[in-house]
C-alpha cells in the first residue's frame, strides 16, 4: 500500500522528467491549452519554476489519491508563483494559440467579409495557416479511437449519449474505463480514465497526463486529418502510461 507522501513522489518526479525531455510529449499534443502552459513554464526561471511545480504537485495527487481531499489544494494558497501562472494563462491570446476550430471559423469569416467588401484584421501568415489545415470530424475521430482502442485495449465502447463515450478495455493485466467527449464546441475530445488499484490505494479519478502534471486538463483541440492517426497513437501511450503507474509508483 502507498502511501500519500508517495504518490506526491511520483507526481512530482513526472513534472521533473517532463522538463527533463524538454516536454517532449507535452509538445505532441495537439491542445492548444498545452502550448501554452509548455511556452510559459519554458520561459521561467528556476526559482520560480520550482515554486510553481509545488503549487502544481497537489492538483496532480488528487487525480490518483482522492482520499486526500481538499488540503491537496493548500500549497496552491498564496503561492506568487501559482498566481503568476494562473494570470498569464488569461492572456495567452495570441493567433499560434488558436485552435482548429477557431482558425477555419475565422477563415470562413475572411472569405464572406471579402465577398461583401469589408475588411478584416487578421494576418497573411494566420490565413495560410487556416488554409493549410485538413480538417477532421468527430466521427472520424471517434472511428479512430475505436480502431485503436480495439486493438490496443481490447476495449468496448458504449455511447452515453450527447457525444460522450466509455471505453473499457485491459491494459496489462489492469481494467480501467476512459471516458472521451466528443461533443465540445471547440475541444474535439476530452479524454479521462479511471480505474482502482486494490494493492497500492491509487484510485484514478478523471485522471489525464497532462492534469496529473499540471500542465493541461485532457482537452485535445488541434487535432486535423493529417495529424490524426499521431494522436490516437499518442492517446493510447497515455492510457498506457496513466494505467501503469501502480507498478511503477514505488520504483
Amino acid at each position: 500500500m502507498v502511501t500519500e507522501g508517495h504518490v506526491q513522489k511520483f507526481v512530482r518526479s513526472e513534472i521533473s522528467s517532463a522538463v527533463a525531455s524538454d516536454f517532449g510529449t507535452l509538445r505532441r499534443i495537439p491542445s492548444t491549452e498545452t502550448r501554452k502552459v509548455v511556452d510559459y513554464v519554458s520561459g521561467l526561471e528556476l526559482a520560480e519554476r520550482v515554486a510553481l511545480f509545488d503549487a502544481l504537485v497537489g492538483g496532480g495527487t488528487l487525480l490518483l489519491w482522492p482520499q486526500g481531499g481538499p488540503a491537496l489544494h493548500v500549497p496552491r494558497v498564496g503561492n506568487a508563483a501559482f498566481d503568476r501562472f494562473r494570470n498569464a494563462m488569461l492572456w495567452m491570446n495570441d493567433w499560434k494559440y488558436a485552435n482548429v476550430r477557431s482558425l477555419r471559423s475565422n477563415l470562413g469569416d475572411r472569405h464572406h467579409a471579402k465577398d461583401v467588401g469589408i475588411g478584416q484584421d487578421v494576418s497573411v501568415e494566420v490565413l495560410r495557416q487556416a488554409e493549410a489545415i485538413q480538417p477532421t470530424d468527430a466521427s472520424q475521430i471517434r472511428k479512430a479511437v475505436k480502431i485503436a482502442f480495439t486493438e490496443r485495449f481490447a476495449a468496448t465502447a458504449e455511447s452515453q449519449g450527447g457525444g460522450d463515450w466509455c471505453y473499457t478495455g485491459v491494459c496489462d493485466g489492469r481494467q480501467f474505463k476512459a471516458r472521451i467527449d466528443y461533443g465540445g464546441r471547440s475541444d474535439q475530445l476530452r479524454y479521462e480514465v479511471f480505474y482502482d488499484d486494490l494493492a497500492t490505494g491509487i484510485q484514478a479519478n478523471r485522471l489525464t497526463y497532462e492534469g496529473m502534471i499540471g500542465m493541461g486538463c485532457g482537452r485535445w483541440d488541434c487535432v486535423t486529418a493529417t495529424n490524426l492517426g499521431a494522436a490516437v497513437t499518442l492517446l493510447c501511450d497515455l492510457v498506457r502510461e496513466l494505467v501503469s503507474i501502480p507498478e511503477r509508483i514505488l520504483q
